[in-house]
C-alpha cells in the first residue's frame, strides 16, 4: 500500500516539470509493485517460498541450468501452450507440430496434451502453494523425457516426484531470489513474469 503513496515535494518553479515527475513517480510505482508482487502474494506466500527453496536445496544443486540449452534451439520455433480459451479448438494442431518445434506446455494444459496424444518436452511450474501440486502433479505418472521448468521455490513434493530432468532459475535477480541463486552455479536469474506461460 506504501507504493501507492510516493509523494514528491518540488519547488514552486519547478511547475513546468510537473508531468515528467507524474510520468517519473508512475513508473517508480509499477516497477515496485511487480518487484514486491513477483515475491509473492502475501507475507505468507513469500515465506512458503523460502521454505520451499530450503528444501529444495539438493534439487538445486542437481538442476541442470538454463545455459545448458542456450542458442541450442535457435531458428527452431518453440510453441507455449497454456490453459487459454483456444487450447481445445487448436489441440489438434499441436500433433502436426510435434518433433517440428518444441513444445512448452504450463501445468494447466498439460492434461489437455496428454490426453490428446501431443508429447510435449517441457512442463512449466510457477506456483509454491499445495494445492497446486495436489491438482496437477499428485499421483500424475509424467514421461520420463519430459523436462520441468520453473522457480526454485516449487513445491518440494513436484520437484521430488518428477523423473525427468529439471531447469531450475530464480524468479527475481536481486533480493532473497538473487541471494539464495548465488549459492548454486548452475541456477540463474530467468525473467519469468508471473505466469506459467512467461515461465515457459
Amino acid at each position: 500500500q506504501y507504493v501507492h503513496n510516493i509523494q514528491v515535494l518540488t519547488l514552486p518553479n519547478y511547475h513546468m516539470y510537473n508531468k515528467f515527475f507524474v510520468d517519473v513517480i508512475k513508473n517508480i510505482t509499477k516497477r515496485c509493485l511487480v518487484r514486491i508482487s513477483a515475491l509473492g502474494n502475501s507475507l505468507k506466500d513469500n515465506f512458503e517460498g523460502l521454505r520451499n527453496c530450503y528444501h529444495n536445496i539438493h534439487k538445486c544443486m542437481e538442476s541442470n541450468s538454463i545455459e545448458e540449452i542456450r542458442g541450442k534451439f535457435e531458428g527452431y520455433p518453440a510453441i507455449i501452450v497454456s490453459a487459454g480459451p483456444s487450447l481445445d479448438k487448436n489441440i489438434h494442431l499441436l500433433k502436426e507440430a510435434q518433433d517440428k518445434a518444441v513444445i512448452l506446455t504450463c501445468d494447466a494444459s498439460w492434461r489437455a496434451c496428454n490426453k490428446n496424444g501431443v508429447r510435449p518436452d517441457a512442463i512449466a511450474s510457477i506456483e509454491r502453494v499445495l494445492a497446486t501440486y495436489q491438482y496437477y502433479y499428485e499421483n500424475v505418472e509424467f514421461p520420463e523425457d519430459l523436462v520441468l521448468i520453473g522457480p526454485t521455490l516449487l513445491r518440494p513434493e513436484m520437484i521430488g516426484g518428477f523423473k525427468g530432468k529439471e531447469i531450475l532459475s530464480t524468479k527475481i535477480d536481486g533480493g532473497l531470489d538473487g541471494w539464495w541463486a548465488d549459492f548454486f552455479e548452475n541456477v540463474s536469474y530467468v525473467d519469468q513474469g508471473m505466469t506459467c506461460a512467461g515461465t515457459a
